[in-house]
């Protein structure tokens, strides 16, 4: 069981300096995470960065982020079709 603690804080020890390198980039970027890999602190971190996304709410970050419609709506109902 130590040996399982002991990786899982090495692989969180490398997160913020990820974060930080993300925000060095010439273009918008985002880390996204999954599984049960992550502490809740570690989770909670990443969420208030602004940086990070769960693999679970990527489609709908990327849909709010580029402005895309919900995909329950058909292509012809979407709001700018409508208007």
């Amino acid at each position: 069981m130590a040996g399982k603690a002991a990786a899982v804080a090495n692989g969180e020890e490398k997160i913020p300096s990820t974060i930080l390198d993300i925000n060095a980039w010439p273009i918008p970027g985002i880390l996204v995470f999954a599984g049960e890999g992550f502490s809740a602190q570690m989770r909670s971190y990443l969420y208030s960065t602004g940086k990070a996304v769960g693999f679970e709410d990527l489609e709908a970050w990327l849909r709010l982020f580029f402005g895309l419609p919900d995909a329950a709506l058909p292509p012809n109902c979407a709001p700018e079709a409508t208007a």
